[in-house]
């Protein structure tokens, strides 16, 4: 209830991680706990403390109202960070899947794509989560 962001961002509901996805329950579930109220995000109408939900995905299939973010000029940061999930990225020691060992490549790719989408290097694919207000069209050229 101490914080008030303005946006939220949440793993896919439809993410081939299990993890993502109990994420995106949890934090649903937290948005409605810490005052919202009976509100969700299915009504966001009345929602008085965040104005934008975001889901975001590493999966390749692309959503119809797909919003996509040029991340060209930091995109060597994303993938310094992504080092950071080396046991996710690179499996030693478990089963490997073509899920895990091509994870890396699959999100290089699915990057790359998607900035070819948007006619730059990279870029980010994020779906909003209810209709998005705008009151000039002309102000996104």
């Amino acid at each position: 209830k101490k914080e008030k962001p303005s946006i939220i961002f949440l793993p896919s509901h439809n993410d081939f991680h299990i993890d993502h996805r109990e994420a995106n329950i949890l934090i649903r579930n937290s948005i409605n706990i810490a005052g919202i109220g009976n509100r969700s995000l299915e009504n966001t109408s009345m929602c008085h403390t965040c104005k934008l939900f975001f889901e975001y995905s590493a999966e390749l299939q692309l959503e119809a109202n797909s919003i996509y973010i040029d991340v060209s000029k930091v995109y060597e940061d994303k993938r310094k960070l992504l080092d950071n999930f080396s046991s996710q990225l690179n499996p030693q020691n478990r089963a490997k899947t073509f899920l895990n060992i091509f994870l890396l490549q699959k999100i290089i790719a699915k990057d790359g794509y998607c900035g070819s989408l948007i006619q730059t290097k990279y870029a980010e694919e994020i779906v909003p989560l209810m209709p998005i207000k705008l009151n000039d069209l002309f102000s996104l050229v």
